[in-house]
């Protein structure tokens, strides 16, 4: 039988090669570094030196419905196993057991803001929701009145989720780690296990919900009861593990919908302020510069955020979208149009993490203008003497 092989690819055919045998089962990169498991355990391939390595045979535990992917949290992978949640740095000293689990069973580690959140598979047979800054005693059970079921994923550094409470009623929760921040804001029909989520921006996520007929709906959250709601029916959608993911592409929410007269048919939504990430940028080995922001609403004040700066000072870029993209070298792409290239404003770094605020003006002849940023960051480390951050496309609206 032919073996399942991971390789990797720059693109080019000379820069497409073999990495290791055997089905990556999940799979993160941090840095210059490549995380991933298989029926033999925990492995990382180093981009530089071009190795891999065995860092642990304990049996992983492989997500449910949640992706194929490890929470990273200052550089390190979170992964759970049967009997702990475990973190790795890449290296076999630095894969570490953070907090025992005796009789449970670790799965679906996911970054939310400076924490981590898991969910423990107990010896009884329930699922509890535990948060970890990184040591044993910043690990606690987040609240034991939900069960969680389904995460939709993060919003204002909070996890939203579907789960069951003590009583069996099933609904969409939010929680910022604590018990008394961690409460049901809208009720959901027992069949909307298979919700798909998608984020828009930085205040909303949609998502699809199984209805009781059995059809479903698509619904939107800003993460309060007040701003959740059913937007519209979309038919019966037959699928079998999840529905398709509603998507943001260039300000605009995409989704599909059964139409009984038409068919299955794709469907579009202005979502009003967003912002989105775009491509990689210009990162060096043992960099990946990123950039982030809050929503550009007209009137109010939309704050840029960086991680992982290579350097203690930085430039802010914006101008109109390059489409498509331009390379500046083999690995190098920059998603800024050269001819209406601005300088926004210069910021510094500490702890390679950086802020900046920018105030939008409240004047309606901006609404849908779309404005493309990136962060340029001096670099030692990189042959081009900087490097580019991911391009953060902003779509300006209420």
């Amino acid at each position: 039988r032919n073996p399942v092989e991971l390789w990797k690819s720059d693109g080019t055919a000379s820069g497409t090669a073999f990495v290791s045998t055997g089905r990556a089962f999940m799979r993160t990169s941090v840095g210059d570094k490549l995380f991933f498991t298989n029926s033999s355990g925990l492995y990382v391939f180093d981009a530089k030196k071009k190795t891999v390595n065995l860092l642990t045979s304990m049996p992983i535990s492989r997500m449910t419905d949640q992706g194929k992917s490890f929470a990273v949290l200052d550089r390190e992978v979170y992964f759970g196993t049967s009997g702990g949640v475990w973190k790795s740095d890449g290296t076999v000293k630095g894969t570490v057991l953070v907090h025992a689990t005796p009789g449970s069973t670790v799965m679906n580690t996911i970054t939310v803001g400076n924490s981590v959140f898991f969910l423990v598979f107990t010896s009884s047979r329930t699922l509890l929701l535990y948060k970890t800054d990184g040591s044993s005693v910043g690990t606690h059970v987040v609240s034991t009145v939900v069960h969680p079921r389904n995460y939709l994923g993060t919003l204002n550094d909070k996890l939203l989720f579907y789960g069951l409470d003590n009583s069996n009623v099933s609904g969409l929760w939010i929680s910022d780690g604590t018990g008394a921040g961690t409460k049901c804001i809208a009720a959901l029909p027992s069949d909307s296990v298979n919700v798909s989520t998608r984020g828009a921006g930085s205040r909303r996520l949609f998502f699809i919900a199984r209805d009781s007929d059995p059809s479903f709906d698509l619904w939107e959250t800003d993460g309060t009861s007040s701003g959740t709601r059913k937007i519209m029916p979309i038919g019966i959608i037959h699928f079998h593990r999840a529905a398709p993911q509603p998507i943001l592409v260039d300000g605009r929410v995409f989704f599909a919908n059964l139409d009984l007269r038409y068919g299955s048919e794709l469907w579009v939504m202005d979502p009003g302020a967003t912002v989105q990430r775009i491509g990689v940028g210009c990162p060096s080995p043992g960099f990946a510069p990123t950039l982030d922001g809050s929503d550009p609403v007209l009137g109010g004040s939309m704050r840029f955020r960086g991680t992982n700066a290579p350097s203690n000072v930085g430039v802010l870029l914006i101008s109109r979208r390059a489409v498509p993209s331009l390379p500046i070298s083999a690995t190098c792409t920059t998603m800024l149009s050269p001819g209406m290239l601005t300088v926004l404003s210069g910021f510094n770094i500490k702890n390679r993490n950086w802020a900046l605020p920018l105030f939008i003006p409240n004047l309606t002849s901006l609404i849908g203008l779309k404005v493309m940023a990136q962060a340029f960051l001096p670099s030692t480390s990189s042959p081009l003497g900087f490097e580019l951050s991911n391009g953060l496309l902003m779509t300006l609206g209420k």
